[in-house]
């Protein structure tokens, strides 16, 4: 009977930590309809996370295993700060990544059973995907918008690894279904990256599952697939004059869709067109060599990015990770990602199945977008990365 109560509390507290987490990572997104009537309603956003985090605090504590990260980090801005003397790096970096990476850190490291955990996300994920159909139904209608293309593209991602992973595990036809819907989704109202991460993740599931079911997906590729996306890129011009008014009339909307117009219709080939439509990140991109070059190619530190626009906005980080490392460790860069892959390596070999696929696509997802967008310090898909890593999800024998 004691063993019996001792399961069942352990399971209620598993379900709660993973409902903890998506709350987290959801409720911006679901309360986004509501913030369409009134901005007022972004206090929600703040009641439910710091709810969130206080209850998460008296059912879990603080582990040893978040301390020790803690630990970690809290040293290297105290090294940073000595060599430096760069005070950014508290105020712009360190502060803010309390609310952001190092949140999702703690209540990743919080999970326990994976199997409640992706039954949660699963759920809280069509869930969210309801609210944001809403929002966009009303955004389309009204033009209101209470996100940006960034933050549809982010939420859209998460929700399709959830589905994805679901897809995955029980096969169902539905869920193949949403998929393809949600990469329509993310392809008309959100940004490039978010393809890119979906795709990923897309390619790597199907070609890790070995299965007489493969065969049939990639069959079905080779032959349906490929040729019609073959002709879609021989008749790109013709494909983006169909598409052009709407492009034209809803520029903001249909924000993707605009930016592979500009990148695969330039006259001077795909990469001026790319540079085109980066937003002005290549800006970015040629002042972080710069600063590289400059420092001799030593340590610049947490906040040695720096780009002022003509506007006067500062940028902070290079928006790539490859040369936000450069600009952070200098020379050490190549070594320190070479030890994070290795690290990463490591602990993915250990792992079972189930909790090694799920670790395989945050990775993708965080990787890919900090290629173009963010900083490692700040991204939470990145802090649920290393969360991943270090934890022990525990998980049932099945498959």
């Amino acid at each position: 009977m004691n063993e019996y109560k001792m399961s069942k509390v352990n399971t209620n507290k598993s379900m709660f930590n993973s409902k903890i987490w998506c709350l987290i990572i959801y409720i911006q997104y679901m309360t986004l309809p509501l913030k369409q009537v009134s901005s007022r309603f972004v206090i929600l956003d703040f009641l439910v996370v710091g709810a969130g985090i206080i209850l998460s605090l008296l059912v879990n504590g603080v582990s040893k295993k978040f301390l020790k990260y803690l630990l970690i980090i809290l040293i290297v801005y105290l090294i940073d700060f000595l060599l430096f003397r760069n005070t950014t790096s508290i105020s712009f970096f360190l502060i803010p990544m309390i609310k952001s990476s190092l949140l999702m850190l703690y209540c990743t490291l919080s999970l326990d059973k994976l199997d409640d955990f992706e039954s949660v996300y699963y759920k809280y994920s069509l869930m969210t995907l309801c609210s944001v159909l809403v929002y966009l139904a009303i955004y389309i209608t009204t033009g209101i918008s209470a996100t940006s293309h960034m933050g549809i593209g982010n939420v859209l991602t998460f929700i399709f690894i959830a589905i994805l992973i679901n897809q995955y595990r029980f096969n169902k036809r539905l869920d193949f279904v949403l998929l393809l819907v949600i990469i329509a989704l993310t392809l008309f109202f959100a940004n490039r990256m978010a393809i890119i991460s979906e795709l990923s993740c897309f390619l790597f599931v199907v070609n890790y599952k070995k299965s007489l079911n493969l065969i049939v997906k990639r069959v079905f590729i080779l032959i349906v697939a490929v040729p019609c996306f073959a002709l879609l890129i021989t008749n790109l011009d013709k494909f983006f004059m169909l598409i052009s008014p709407l492009i034209d009339t809803n520029g903001e909307m249909y924000y993707s869709l605009m930016k592979f117009q500009r990148m695969f219709t330039n006259s001077d080939g795909i990469f001026a067109g790319l540079i085109q439509s980066s937003s002005g990140r290549n800006l970015l991109y040629d002042q972080a060599l710069l600063l590289f070059k400059e420092s001799s190619f030593f340590p610049r530190g947490i906040a040695g990015f720096y780009y002022q626009d003509v506007s006067g906005y500062i940028f902070r980080y290079p928006h790539n990770i490859f040369l936000e490392m450069l600009t952070t460790f200098g020379f050490l860069a190549p070594l320190v990602f070479v030890m994070f892959i290795a690290y990463s390596s490591i602990r993915i070999s250990k792992m079972k199945n189930q909790q090694k696929i799920l670790t395989i696509v945050f990775f993708i997802f965080s990787i890919t977008k900090l290629l173009a967008s963010s900083s490692f310090w700040l991204a939470p898909s990145f802090g649920i990365l290393i969360g991943l890593l270090g934890s022990n999800l525990r998980e049932s024998d099945k498959v």
